[in-house]
């Protein structure tokens, strides 16, 4: 406890979420001259933080292709595959290529092999994305891609 009764209540509320009580404390110790200036930006701090909660969760963004893509373009792929399980505005020959896509660059070649296979059923074009993507021009030479090899092969014949 400390010497400041308006202080120590503003603390408790915040620490039990009672985030508008806290508010209306932190105003008034901000407004009291017997705080220090040192603490005052502290203060400051736990005050918006009480505010933010007060008002509630901002709706979250929903799951979106602009998401996964962010969240793999960053390394997050277990964040990018929940995301993607979410999406519902994301076809399903788009989500299969990006599982396939989530997949390799883990290195998973098989099940990212089984994937691409997939997502190239769901559409044809799905071929011409995994070949022109870094991420499985890196690996085309592996066994598990040789259908994906076979296909340049094929067509530049």
């Amino acid at each position: 406890m400390s010497k400041n009764a308006t202080l120590d209540k503003a603390f408790d509320h915040f620490y039990n979420k009672k985030y508008k009580e806290a508010v209306k404390l932190f105003n008034k110790a901000l407004t009291d001259k017997k705080t220090p200036d040192r603490l005052k930006q502290r203060l400051q701090q736990y005050k918006r933080i009480a505010e933010i909660q007060a008002e509630g969760d901002p709706k979250p963004e929903k799951p979106s292709l602009k998401l996964v893509s962010y969240l793999m373009n960053v390394g997050e792929y277990g964040e990018a595959e929940k995301a993607l399980e979410k999406a519902d505005s994301i076809i399903d020959s788009v989500k299969a290529f990006l599982r396939a896509e989530i997949k390799i660059a883990q290195n998973e070649l098989k099940q990212g092999a089984e994937l691409l296979k997939e997502a190239i059923k769901l559409d044809p074009a799905n071929t011409g994305y995994a070949l022109n993507s870094p991420t499985f021009s890196s690996h085309l030479k592996s066994d598990e891609l040789t259908f994906l090899r076979d296909k340049v092969d094929r067509a530049q014949s």
